[in-house]
């Protein structure tokens, strides 16, 4: 692989956000048209999956769980394009952020705590719909026994 594309895998896999999605269109404006041929050459040795999404350019890191493997569940966000992730990839492998339990400090105050896993964005948006069902549950069984 040209020296060129692994440095343009480096740097999208710096630009990417905690899902592995990167903007290209900024990528190919400061690094012109040998961009393009890079961007060919990783999507043909399965380094990146382009979306087949009309007017973006945005692609998916397919390493991106093996490339941050200890990723701190603190700071880890959403993508502004995991429902774009969602329909063009639906098995990408992502780092999801799962509440582990409570954890009390040394002054004995509960503070939650979570873990990263990996899984795909199918799951983890069928885990986040149980989960709002869940609360809905829990606060619909509060406001009976209220009444």
């Amino acid at each position: 692989m040209p020296v060129s594309a692994q440095a343009l895998y480096q740097q999208l896999n710096a630009e990417c956000d905690d899902m592995g999605v990167v903007e290209i269109e900024n990528l190919m404006r400061i690094y012109g048209a040998c961009a393009q041929d890079d961007i060919k050459i990783l999507e043909a040795k399965k380094y990146i999956t382009l979306f087949e999404i009309p007017e973006t350019w945005l692609a998916y890191i397919n390493d991106f769980v093996l490339n941050n493997p200890k990723m701190n569940a603190k700071w880890l966000k959403e993508s502004s394009y995991s429902k774009e992730l969602l329909i063009a990839i639906p098995n990408a492998l992502i780092l999801a952020r799962v509440f582990k339990g409570y954890v009390t400090d040394r002054h004995n105050i509960k503070k939650p705590s979570f873990q990263t896993i990996p899984m795909t964005i199918s799951e983890y948006y069928r885990c986040e719909t149980l989960e709002k069902k869940w609360i809905e549950n829990q606060n619909q069984k509060l406001i009976g026994n209220k009444s």
